[in-house]
């Protein structure tokens, strides 16, 4: 679960059962935000474990959001 702050964690992602190794793409951040998240963890057995850093959240700062579609015109120079 993750979200803008730690008492309200409104997103949710889900990654592949099975592995030891995991990873999770967001889609549809804003740009230049701290969020915060913790993650929930079960296995074949329904054993479910959480990590939320001890009640303060992990959390993580995007970047500056990349604009590929636009075009720079500097002088002479076209791109």
């Amino acid at each position: 679960r993750y979200g803008t702050s730690c008492a309200t964690l409104t997103g949710q992602a889900n990654g592949s059962s099975g592995l030891t190794v995991h990873g999770v793409a967001l889609a549809g951040l804003m740009p230049l935000t701290t969020y915060f998240f913790t993650v929930e963890a079960s296995d074949p057995a329904g054993n479910l474990t959480l990590d939320d850093n001890g009640g303060l959240c992990h959390s993580f700062t995007t970047t500056d959001r990349v604009d590929g579609f636009s075009e720079q015109f500097a002088g002479t120079f076209d791109l």
